[in-house]
């Protein structure tokens, strides 16, 4: 599965500007889980429909982020499999590039490949409740 598919599935396509469900109104998001800077959000105010070619550029912008964080991230945990790339990538995506640090315990069974060890451990976590 590639990267927009399954944060489609796990973000929804939005195109209109939307206060986070779970962060409340100061944090406008729209088009595939794309968190809007305070110029975004002064531009495209909540309710604002998001034209294709925004949400679009705002979509690679933060992809192109997240997986050239994944690219790193594999590397350290020794993955050679390509196929796994989309799902780390979706991870920084989500929880942010320093996740490593904030989920220790996940990232260390990755890098000693227990891969449903650290699936398991996310599940249960505050990240898995809001998403």
């Amino acid at each position: 599965m590639d990267l927009e598919t399954i944060l489609t599935l796990r973000e929804g396509l939005k195109k209109t500007v939307y206060a986070d469900p779970v962060k409340g109104p100061n944090f406008a998001t729209g088009w595939i889980g794309h968190l809007l800077t305070p110029a975004e959000r002064a531009q495209y105010p909540i309710g604002s429909a998001i034209p294709p070619a925004v949400g679009e550029a705002w979509f690679q912008a933060d992809t192109a982020k997240a997986t050239a964080a994944a690219v790193v991230q594999a590397m350290e945990a020794g993955i050679t499999d390509p196929s796994f790339l989309p799902y780390l990538a979706s991870v920084n995506f989500q929880l942010g590039t320093d996740w490593i640090e904030k989920f220790s315990n996940s990232w260390r069974t990755i890098c000693q490949g227990r891969y449903s060890t650290a699936a398991a451990n996310l599940a249960f976590s505050e990240w898995a409740k809001e998403t």
